[in-house]
């Protein structure tokens, strides 16, 4: 069984905020855009839209961000297997 890095769970939209915090922003939405399921491996890759504020200059940005979604059945939650986005600030 993989070991999940959980950043996120798509159950309750769960996110990691020490390390949200690390990038002073604040996320403000998170859209999935559209998915596709990999039968091979069990993997569902998803293009999510994010929303988010620079906490220091209130700045508003939008990040496209690819990610790979793994199923745990012992667990039945979905578990991110990607990278958070690239948020860039100014």
């Amino acid at each position: 069984m993989k070991r999940p890095r959980v950043l996120f769970a798509i159950e309750t939209q769960r996110v990691n905020w020490r390390l949200l915090m690390a990038y002073k922003i604040t996320v403000t939405s998170y859209d999935l855009v559209g998915s596709v399921p990999n039968t091979e491996d069990d993997t569902v890759v998803a293009q999510a839209l994010f929303g988010y504020i620079q906490n220091e200059t209130g700045r508003v940005y939008q990040i496209k961000h690819t990610q790979v979604w793994w199923f745990d059945d012992e667990l039945k939650q979905w578990f991110l297997d990607s990278d958070m986005p690239d948020f860039k600030l100014d």
